[in-house]
């Protein structure tokens, strides 16, 4: 579950466990697993969750929400 905003605010990204094979395919694992096998070349990748906005996003400067977005900030 993502982390909630505050004051209007939108919530942020929620964080999770992927393997990513040598061809690049990223596959979502199960929260609290165990004991699954990854092969040869497979990646274990962890991603934290991220904060959730605090105030309105219509509030903001333009051209600095755009330039958050273009960046994968939000």
């Amino acid at each position: 579950r993502p982390p909630a905003g505050a004051l209007g605010g939108e919530p942020g990204r929620a964080g999770g466990y992927y393997r990513v094979t040598p061809d690049g395919v990223r596959t979502r694992l199960p929260d609290k697993s165990s004991g699954i096998a990854f092969a040869a070349g497979d990646r274990f990748v962890l991603e934290t969750s991220g904060g959730g906005g605090l105030g309105d996003p219509s509030d903001r400067d333009p051209a600095a929400d755009a330039r958050d977005r273009a960046e994968g900030r939000c």
